[in-house]
């Protein structure tokens, strides 16, 4: 982080950990310097702290999702294409539960347990006038109408621009049935809200591909 060399640090993996680091960093030769940080899943936690000091980053693919039979993933293309200045546009395909609409703001987000991990912190993510990113994998569908909801009572999602809703992969259920899908969970935890919702984003494939990064102060309509 200190390295004024350095133009951006690309974490290797996600998993576990980082939020037993993340408060010994400390960002004041950072701000002489700033540089991109890339990662997802337990990244996280740190765009949260980026966010907090107010920098930019990108929730986006990690070196283990470059390559797929020995090339380029088209991820990586568009990595290089946004780090070296050249911000691509997106497009997602409608959905048939989307709650249109159009919205400009600041985005912010992540890994939606992670999120919610944080809920109460100081690195709580600010969602106020903000488009929300969520995405996650593997958990149950309880635990998630659960963190949809304790975002809901936190009032984070109170004032949202809008939500955008990436890959929920490998979803599991109990035994007896939560009786709800991943879409169904989300649209029934803002329902009462006017803000636009989009689900199924293209965010998160795997078998050794990534969609496109996310950029942390995008534009987005």
């Amino acid at each position: 982080m200190d390295d004024p060399q350095c133009k951006a640090i690309i974490c290797s993996r996600g998993g576990y950990g980082t939020i037993r680091i993340a408060d010994q960093l400390n960002f004041e030769k950072f701000k002489e310097a700033p540089k991109w940080l890339i990662g997802f899943s337990d990244i996280t936690v740190l765009h949260a702290y980026f966010q907090k000091y107010g920098f930019c980053s990108i929730h986006g693919p990690m070196p283990g999702f470059y390559l797929n039979d020995d090339q380029p993933t088209e991820s990586y293309r568009q990595l290089v294409q946004l780090i070296s200045g050249n911000l691509p546009a997106y497009s997602f395909d409608q959905a048939q539960l989307n709650k249109t609409g159009n919205a400009t703001g600041e985005l912010c987000g992540g890994n939606l347990s992670i999120v919610y991990s944080l809920l109460g912190t100081p690195q709580q993510i600010e969602t106020n006038n903000k488009i929300l990113f969520i995405e996650d994998l593997s958990e149950y569908l309880y635990h998630l109408d659960r963190m949809m909801y304790g975002l809901k009572q936190s009032d984070s999602l109170k004032n949202l621009k809008a939500l955008l809703v990436g890959s929920f992969t490998d979803m599991k259920d109990n035994d007896s049935p939560f009786g709800q899908s991943v879409e169904e969970i989300i649209l029934n935890a803002v329902k009462d809200y006017k803000f636009p919702c989009f689900l199924q984003l293209s965010v998160r494939t795997y078998r050794r591909k990534y969609a496109a990064p996310f950029r942390t102060k995008l534009l987005a309509n």
